[in-house]
């Protein structure tokens, strides 16, 4: 019997060993990541090796790129996606199997969870002193430059640049 190519992408999909490969892959990933935090600073290099689709090289002095790995948010995406697929096809609906439901439910929301944090999280600081209040929050990666007119007693105008 010859099997449809939605068939066998179902299976691929469902795969153990794409499992496997995408684990590994991401252990690699994470190594690298580490390994270039020393250069690179940490939010750079989680940037460029862990929430990115393709990590890029760029040969020194040139302004070519080439692709050179699998970023970590390819690596999560279809190692995510292999968790729902293998769910769905393996595990039948029964309450004998409801922890492992519960897990893998876990797992994919963990996984979605993390994936929408990097693509929406802000990192700010709100610095308050002891028997101090404050009204700001700070970002440590930003710049801006606020110019203050402080006619007024009552109100500040602020003007940002």
């Amino acid at each position: 019997m010859n099997k449809s190519t939605a068939q066998r992408l179902w299976d691929a999909m469902s795969s153990m060993y794409l499992a496997l490969a995408m684990l590994f892959l991401l252990m690699v990933e994470v190594l690298l990541c580490t390994f270039a935090q020393k250069y690179m600073g940490t939010i750079e290099a989680v940037n460029k090796f862990m929430r990115a689709w393709i990590v890029w090289w760029s040969p020194e002095g040139s302004s070519f790129m080439f692709p050179v790995f699998p970023g970590g948010a390819l690596i999560g995406s279809v190692l995510g996606t292999n968790l729902v697929v293998a769910t769905i096809r393996r595990l039948n609906f029964s309450t004998r199997l409801a922890a492992l439901w519960i897990v893998h439910t876990g797992l994919v929301l963990l996984f979605v969870g993390e994936f929408l944090t990097g693509m929406f999280q802000e990192d700010r600081r709100m610095a308050i002193e002891e028997g101090q209040s404050s009204s700001f929050v700070e970002s440590t990666r930003d710049y801006e430059l606020a110019v203050v007119d402080v006619k007024a007693d009552a109100v500040d105008d602020v003007h940002l640049a």
